[in-house]
C-alpha cells in the first residue's frame, strides 16, 4: 500500500484535496453558531461571530455556557437541545403588534455564489414552546449586497428558499429541515434568514401550550453548498438551464433535448400557463410572464416521456 501511494504525485494529491473541498464546502461561516464573542447572560443578546441582526430587532443566542434565560436546553422560550454542538439562535417571526415586526439573522458567505452554478441550501428550525402560533414562509434570502433597516419592520423581498407554503411549522420537540436547490442568478454574497412576508400574507395557526401571543423559532445548522457545475438536474440524463432565476418575468430555457410542452404553476398548485413549444429549435426558447405576481412558481417541462419540474422565482 505504501508503495502504491508513493507513485501518486504530490500535485495530484493536492488537486484532489482542493477539488473535494471546493465541491462540498459549506459557504456559511459559523453555521451552527458555536463561535461567540461572549456568553449570553440573558436572551436578546446576539454575540455570534460572523452573524448580525440586519434590522433594529434583537434575535437571541442560546448557548450551554449560559446559566440564565439564554441557556441550552432550558431558556426563556422553552426547552430544546441543539441539533449539533452547544448553541443555536432564535427570532420572532411576528409580535402581532400591527407593524409586521420581524427578527432576522444575516451573514456574509465565505465566498460569493457563482452565476449559473447550483447550490443546496439547508437550515433547521424548531418552534419554541412559548409560541401560541406557528407560521409558514420561513425562508432564506440571498443578495449581492447586505440588506439592512433602521427599524423592525419586515423586509419586503422574495426569498429564494422558503418553507412549504400553507404548511406552518408546528414542531416544537424536534428540528425541521428547510432545504432546496437553487441556481445562482447573481454573485450573491449575503444570506438573511427569517420571514419575508407581512402578517396578512403569512399563514398563522394557533398551537396549544404556548404562553406568548407571538411566533418564535430556533435556528441551527445553516448550509450552502455548491452541488453541480451547471443546471439543476433532477434527471441526470437531461441537462436543463433556466435563467435568469430569479427573473422579472422573462425566462430563458436551455435544454440538451427537445421540450415539447411546458406548464407553470403557482406555489399553491394553481395552473398559470400551459403551452406547446413550437419553435424551429425547441431546445432554446423564452417564456414571458410579465403580468404574474411576484413569488415562487414551478415549471413542468415535458421532454419525451419525462416531465421535469423546476422552481422559478419572479421578483421586482
Amino acid at each position: 500500500m505504501l508503495r502504491k501511494l508513493s507513485n501518486i504525485s504530490l500535485s495530484t494529491i493536492l488537486f484532489l484535496c482542493c477539488f473535494l473541498d471546493g465541491w462540498g464546502q459549506n459557504l456559511v461561516p459559523n453555521p451552527s453558531f458555536e463561535n461567540i464573542t461572549s456568553c449570553p447572560p440573558y436572551f436578546g443578546e446576539f454575540n455570534v461571530v460572523d452573524w448580525i441582526s440586519p434590522n433594529t430587532a434583537s434575535p437571541d443566542l442560546f448557548h450551554s455556557c449560559s446559566s440564565g434565560n439564554a441557556g441550552v436546553p432550558q431558556n426563556e422560550f422553552g426547552w430544546q437541545y441543539p441539533r449539533t454542538g452547544s448553541a443555536y439562535v432564535g427570532g420572532h417571526t411576528s409580535d402581532f403588534g400591527g407593524n409586521d415586526a420581524r427578527e432576522y439573522i444575516q451573514c456574509q458567505l465565505i465566498s460569493p455564489m457563482i452565476v449559473g452554478e447550483d447550490y443546496e441550501v439547508s437550515f433547521y428550525v424548531s418552534r419554541t414552546d412559548s409560541s401560541q402560533k406557528a407560521c409558514d414562509n420561513i425562508g432564506a434570502y440571498f443578495s449581492v449586497n447586505a440588506i439592512s433597516s433602521s427599524n423592525v419592520f419586515y423586509f419586503n423581498v422574495i426569498p429564494q428558499v422558503v418553507s412549504t407554503p400553507n404548511n406552518p411549522i408546528e414542531n416544537d420537540t424536534g428540528w425541521v429541515q428547510i432545504i432546496d436547490t437553487i441556481t445562482a442568478g447573481f454573485n450573491h454574497q449575503y444570506l438573511t434568514i427569517g420571514v419575508f412576508s407581512n402578517d396578512a400574507n403569512t399563514n398563522w395557526i394557533p398551537v396549544i401550550g404556548g404562553w406568548e401571543d407571538e411566533a418564535h423559532y430556533y435556528y441551527d445548522d445553516v448550509s450552502v453548498k455548491k452541488i453541480t457545475s451547471n443546471s439543476m438536474n433532477e434527471n441526470q440524463s437531461i441537462n436543463i438551464t433556466i435563467y435568469p432565476n430569479p427573473s422579472n418575468g422573462i425566462i430563458n430555457i436551455s435544454s440538451d433535448k427537445n421540450v415539447t410542452e411546458y406548464s407553470i404553476y403557482s406555489s399553491i398548485g394553481k395552473l398559470v400557463s400551459s403551452e406547446s413549444v413550437i419553435n424551429a429549435d425547441n431546445k432554446q426558447f423564452q417564456i414571458s410572464l410579465p403580468n404574474s405576481s411576484f413569488g415562487i412558481y414551478f415549471i413542468d417541462l415535458k421532454i419525451n416521456n419525462n416531465t421535469i419540474r423546476k422552481k422559478i422565482i419572479i421578483h421586482p
